[in-house]
């Protein structure tokens, strides 16, 4: 802009001393004094559009942030884009370091090879050159708090005598590959020591070479889903919450085409759930530990995908599910008649009381059946039933379940949409426990929540521990020791007598609710 301005000023002198004093002859000059300001303007502008064409060409950015600096300035020197480049790229490898001291399977130099390069961008002839020097490494993903999980597709080979999962590349068709080998547990609950400790590690490696792949003696033509059935699922609530709902999430979108390779596998287990399985696979499930075969899929994953608590993030999912889904597929699997709770009319609605038979008993339950049934419900009260199908259809015909926090909430995945679960919370301070176990997913099922949390005359620990004691006046402290010593005096320890004119209101609201 200097040098325009000094052009124009210089005409403008030109011009008022060609008219006053020096006539034609010096107008020659002024026009030979302009074109040598023009030409040197021309160069350096054609120079500066070079150049900055050469800096726009000297950085592959790694990132949308280094394309979005790049779009909102028209001109960004060199040095600003390897500077920016390189705060992405140290911030990728600082994610990673945390990643790598979580888990400890990251292989954070690998970064190096996939993030931004301070190298000229290659022509087209030299990219498709290059590609076949690129590495294609296995898709695994260790960044979620509750899950590790691997997606891979092309030759997979399943070794199950040997617990390994092989990934095979064609140098020919795929270019070649690194050797890699990654180590997951696949069951979704990768934080807790105690529930991963019983369940089985699988290695998987990437091979660029068939001669170091074993052969295949089966071929399936539809993806695996591999994943234990372990760890936590000998409890009722851990089954849905571990399994169930991550299974779904990861299975359901191939409509039945997929097959469920299982480590870990308990017969016994699987033969009480089957209806889930059967109506997520058309096809049988392997026993993957008593295999001696080597299982060829053109495609697996590895692990299941989860979210939290009997939940599911609909905004990752791929097919965008919902617990609500899940629910209607449950009602699918064990063909339950009941959707949705109509307004009950002059029909006495169905209370289900879940009445636990080890620990936080509902000791005075025949006078909250009295007391139920004098407000208008007809009451049941099924005893614990091996056959799942037989009692989803009771639940199921139920329009209010209520019970004191435990797995037997679980049901909860049976009843009808706009039913009304009432969790009774035991003395402690476990808001936040039972909130997060049901609370919070009976709502994302579309069901409606009531809470009744009891007083400490309502517990039996009043029994057992004097009135002056932190368990009365200090419950914060006894939880603060962690969860064994919590779960043994809260939860284990303790039953629950519920005072009658208290809980009144909470049966009086959830008829309202249906009501409504």
């Amino acid at each position: 802009m200097k040098m325009g301005h000094d052009m124009k000023h210089v005409r403008s002198c030109c011009c008022r001393i060609e008219l006053q004093k020096f006539g034609f002859g010096l107008v020659a000059g002024c026009l030979l004094v302009s074109l040598a300001y023009v030409s040197e303007f021309n160069f350096d502008a054609v120079s500066l559009l070079n150049s900055t064409s050469s800096s726009s060409l000297s950085v592959a950015p790694s990132s949308h942030r280094v394309e979005d600096i790049v779009t909102s300035q028209q001109v960004v020197r060199k040095d600003e884009k390897q500077e920016i480049s390189l705060q992405c790229k140290l911030c990728e490898i600082e994610n990673a370091a945390a990643a790598a001291a979580n888990n400890g399977s990251y292989a954070i130099d690998s970064l190096w090879k996939t993030t931004t390069t301070f190298e000229a961008k290659p022509t087209t002839d030299e990219r498709s050159e290059d590609s076949t020097l690129e590495k294609k490494p296995m898709m695994c993903d260790f960044s979620n708090s509750r899950t590790d999980i691997c997606e891979i597709e092309g030759d997979v080979r399943i070794s199950g005598k040997n617990s390994s999962i092989f990934s095979v590349s064609s140098p020919e068709t795929d270019g070649p590959y690194e050797n890699e080998t990654w180590r997951i547990k696949p069951y979704p609950r990768k934080a807790d020591k105690q529930a991963m400790s019983n369940v089985k590690e699988l290695t998987l490696k990437s091979l660029s070479s068939f001669k170091e792949a074993p052969q295949c003696t089966d071929r399936y033509d539809v993806p695996a889903v591999v994943f234990s059935v372990h760890g936590f699922t000998g409890n009722y609530f851990h089954a849905f919450t571990d399994v169930f709902v991550p299974l779904f999430e990861t299975a359901h979108g191939f409509n039945g085409e997929v097959r469920f390779v299982i480590t870990d596998f308990r017969a016994r287990w699987i033969h009480r759930f089957l209806p889930i399985f059967k109506s997520l696979s058309r096809y049988d499930m392997i026993d993957l530990d008593n295999n001696d075969g080597v299982l060829c899929f053109p495609r697996a994953i590895v692990g299941l995908k989860s979210h939290n608590e009997l939940s599911i993030d609909a905004s990752p999912s791929p097919k965008g599910y919902s617990m609500v889904d899940f629910l209607r597929f449950m009602r699918g699997a064990y063909s339950l008649k009941r959707d949705s709770v109509a307004a009950v009319g002059i029909r006495r609605p169905r209370l289900l009381i879940i009445s636990r038979e080890r620990t936080r008993k509902l000791v005075n339950v025949k006078d909250v059946i009295r007391l139920a049934e004098k407000l208008g419900y007809q009451v049941v009260v099924p005893r614990a039933q091996k056959d799942l199908a037989q009692f989803s259809r009771v639940v199921n015909s139920c329009d209010v379940m209520m019970g004191v926090h435990g797995a037997g909430l679980t049901n909860i995945v049976f009843l009808p949409t706009n039913a009304v679960l009432i969790q009774i919370v035991p003395w402690g301070g476990l808001d936040w426990v039972v909130r997060t176990c049901f609370g919070e997913p009976s709502k994302e099922m579309k069901l409606q929540y009531l809470e009744y949390s009891i007083s400490e005359e309502e517990s039996t620990l009043i029994e057992q521990y004097p009135r002056d004691h932190a368990v009365f006046t200090d419950p914060a402290s006894i939880r603060k020791r962690g969860w064994v010593p919590m779960k043994e005096v809260f939860l284990d320890k303790q039953d629950v007598n519920l005072n009658l004119s208290r809980f009144k209101p909470v049966l009086e609201k959830a008829l309202e609710l249906l009501h409504t």
